[in-house]
């Protein structure tokens, strides 16, 4: 049983829980004399227990119905002063865009299959993959930059995402992803509230999370996939507009390795629990995947897996020196022998993934199943 705490401009009392009896999902309301409304919409029936101070009601309502006011205690959250994020930017998104340059509104790009994850992740039927709009470090490289520096994207709430996972489910992918959802961390909370998929949940990310959101999300997601990108402070700045990326990408990776333990596979490599660290090589930057390699085998727990990716292209129009080109094969051949040395567990790409045709088809009808 866990403890949900109400919108606190509800007229009702505040606190709430939920839990069962047998297999009915129960609603426990723990002031006496409230009324809960509930608006339409929900895809699970629950009994309502109303306890007052000296009487028990019980009612099965005939309609299905669910509380999108509900939220998890930790994630009592409206958006007033946003810190979800290593910006801090404070910004009140419910009135104006933080440094994401996102409002409260949950928008997403994509929802479809993808099948050119890590084979943990996406098998061989893919991984449900949800790109969200927006992101908190906006790489000058990146390659979805339509999405992480534009925000195109389509509104969506919890239900209707929700109604999504459902669809993906049913398309028979092995996991369901949610890349670059940082920003929408309550409203994700809140839709799976209302329904949690049956297949592990990978949390796509690059890396640059606060240890407080992670541990928001810490027993709803199941397998943590971030990016290492940079080591200095050049780098990270040069890159991303973010000198401490290393110091808390760090931090937010050995606390997922804390969460997720040594990973866990079922029998066809699926990853069901654990944590998939990835880099991508930048030309130039080699002697930084070098020194991020050595800091995995010396810091994460042995057999955290290594995805080396060596699909880098120039994409939105990056400008800084350097960037310009695709690595070299001796710059590949170098860190790829360095993680080899360090006896890392992993992966390895085919020099054909940098290949723009890799890159998804975003905001289209055809990007939503």
């Amino acid at each position: 049983m866990r403890d949900i705490r109400l919108n606190p401009s509800s007229s009702a009392g505040r606190i709430c829980r939920f839990g069962s009896v047998g297999s009915i999902p129960v609603l426990f309301w723990l002031l006496s004399g409230s009324v809960l409304f509930f608006p339409q919409g929900c895809r699970q029936s629950y009994a309502l227990i109303i306890i007052g101070s000296d009487h028990l009601v019980k009612m099965n309502p005939s309609v299905a119905f669910f509380c999108p006011t509900a939220y998890n205690d930790a994630m009592n959250y409206d958006f007033s002063s946003c810190t979800l994020c290593p910006r801090r930017c404070g910004a009140d998104r419910s009135v104006k865009t933080g440094f994401c340059g996102l409002g409260d509104r949950m928008l997403i790009a994509r929802a479809a299959p993808h099948l050119w994850e890590e084979p943990p992740i996406s098998g061989s039927r893919g991984t449900g993959a949800v790109f969200f709009s927006g992101c908190t470090l906006r790489c000058a490289y990146c390659q979805n930059g339509d999405i992480s520096h534009r925000n195109a994207g389509r509104p969506f709430t919890p239900c209707e995402l929700s109604d999504t996972l459902k669809r993906l489910c049913d398309l028979g992918v092995h996991t369901l992803s949610f890349i670059t959802g940082t920003p929408f961390v309550p409203l994700i909370l809140d839709t799976l509230d209302l329904w949690r998929p049956p297949l592990p949940l990978v949390w796509n990310t690059s890396g640059y999370e606060t240890v407080e959101t992670l541990r928001l999300l810490e027993g709803a997601i199941d397998v943590w996939l971030p990016d290492l990108k940079h080591f200095t402070p050049r780098a990270g700045k040069l890159c991303a507009g973010a000198p401490d990326y290393f110091a808390v990408a760090s931090e937010a990776i050995r606390e997922m390795c804390r969460q997720t333990g040594t990973p866990v596979y079922n029998d066809a490599g699926i990853m069901l629990r654990g944590t998939l660290v990835r880099h991508l090589i930048l030309p130039g930057f080699t002697s930084e995947s070098l020194r991020l390699l050595t800091w995995i085998r010396d810091e994460l727990p042995a057999g955290t897996p290594v995805s080396l990716m060596r699909q880098y292209i120039p994409c939105n129009d990056v400008s800084i020196p350097g960037l310009d080109r695709r690595i070299t094969e001796r710059e590949y051949n170098r860190v790829r022998d360095h993680m080899l040395a360090l006896d890392l567990p992993g992966f390895l790409q085919e020099p054909d993934s940098a290949d723009k045709d890799f890159i998804p088809l975003f905001n289209q009808d055809e990007s939503f199943v």
